[in-house]
């Protein structure tokens, strides 16, 4: 009955349909879904605000979340860049209008900020272990679905890119996981789903979460349970390798896309981060400041940037890639301080930040936002709470309830 009446309060409702309209997002974007519920999220992130606003106030004790504060303000200032525009309406995907783009480029933004809200407030956060859960499931079947279609039904051999889902939810499922050793079995289901996706950066994403978990648990288990341990790993090893044969082909194909990376340029993004530089300089001096708007690119070029760092120098200008250089910046301190204070968060927040850097030169997580929506959530857990350990002047993430 306990349970039920938490469930019923107003704060756990509007986070909850806030989880559910970014699950939305994510899994029924290819749909053109993701128009639409953008605006949805927007107005219950509204609402959110409105009632628990006042908790964000917090954000002061939050570098990462001021940054991200300073991100916005440019993102709705360079937005105004799609006035100059005559029609955009047969130049968007799915046919989305201006305000619907608007609040897409605003999701990642918005599940942190109420997020970080919920966790400054809440010591109970089983709701995001819930939506933690449920998404894993949920991206296991849209992974053996695309498998089963692309791969037996089809027959092709595009790459696809369901696999980011069980990436981007590693961080999170760390955290609800007690078990160390669990979080192995997810970056082994995400590096086996990268496979048979045919994708390089993720298989070598999977590969360094491996190594830097094994060499930070190696250095911080007890002696005792080392042995425990390292038998642990070579039973994983051994499974590994005797899969091998059931995903050969899967293999060889990836092998083959490794070695054509010098020829292919990273399947043409450095030939996109060369035209970056080159629209920059005829830029006027406006542009070059606050960029030319979010998904600029696609409007004028029908295509992305996919690389991070040159899609904000595109779409907000030198001062979006000075925050975002900025961000970076603060999430390497944050990182130093959760290793030196032994915190709750630093395991979790190690696999987040290889994540979000390694895919800052390899893809947008700022612009496919239906692919990073955990990432966001994540994070914004974590600021929150330890904005509120802060607040009551004594380490209360390593009691936090998950």
């Amino acid at each position: 009955m306990n349970l039920i009446r938490k469930y019923l309060n107003l704060e756990y409702l509007l986070v909850g349909i806030q989880l559910f309209f970014s699950a939305v997002i994510t899994f029924f974007h290819a749909s053109g879904w993701q128009f639409p519920f953008s605006v949805l999220l927007l107005f219950n992130s509204g609402i959110y605000f409105l009632l628990y606003g006042r908790r964000l106030r917090n954000i002061v004790r939050s570098p990462i979340g001021m940054t991200f504060f300073l991100l916005v303000v440019i993102i709705i200032i360079s937005s105004a860049n799609y006035l100059y525009y005559d029609d955009l309406r047969g130049f968007l995907l799915h046919d989305a209008n201006l305000f619907e783009l608007f609040s897409f480029s605003l999701i990642w933004a918005l599940n942190f900020f109420v997020i970080f809200i919920f966790s400054s407030g809440n010591k109970s956060l089983d709701l995001i272990k819930l939506f933690s859960w449920l998404f894993l499931v949920i991206s296991i079947y849209a992974n053996i679905r695309a498998y089963q279609y692309n791969r037996v039904l089809v027959g092709s051999q595009i790459q696809y890119h369901y696999y980011y889902y069980l990436v981007m939810i590693i961080p999170l499922l760390i955290l609800a996981n007690k078990n160390s050793k669990i979080k192995y079995v997810f970056i082994l289901i995400a590096l086996v789903a990268t496979v048979f996706s045919f994708k390089r950066m993720g298989i070598f994403i999977g590969f360094l979460l491996i190594i830097f978990n094994i060499f930070y648990d190696l250095n911080t288990i007890p002696f005792r349970k080392k042995f425990q341990f390292i038998v642990f790993i070579i039973l994983i090893i051994s499974l590994v390798y005797m899969s091998l044969p059931q995903m050969q082909y899967e293999a060889e194909r990836v092998l083959l896309r490794m070695s054509r990376l010098q020829d292919d340029a990273g399947s043409g993004r450095l030939d996109y981060a060369f035209d970056v530089l080159n629209n920059f300089s005829l830029n006027t001096a406006e542009n070059k400041l606050i960029g030319n708007g979010f998904w600029s690119m696609y409007i004028e070029h029908k295509h992305f940037v996919d690389v991070e760092w040159a899609s904000m120098l595109h779409y907000f200008g030198i001062i979006g890639l000075s925050i975002y250089v900025l961000i970076h910046f603060l999430m390497i301190i944050r990182l130093s301080f959760l290793l030196k204070t032994n915190n709750i968060f630093f395991v979790s927040f190690l696999n987040f930040y290889i994540i979000f850097l390694l895919y800052s030169i390899a893809t947008e997580l700022f612009s496919y936002q239906y692919l990073s929506v955990p990432l966001f959530i994540y994070l914004g857990l974590m600021e929150g709470s330890i904005a509120k350990t802060y607040l009551k002047g004594k380490n209360n993430t390593n009691e936090m309830e998950f």
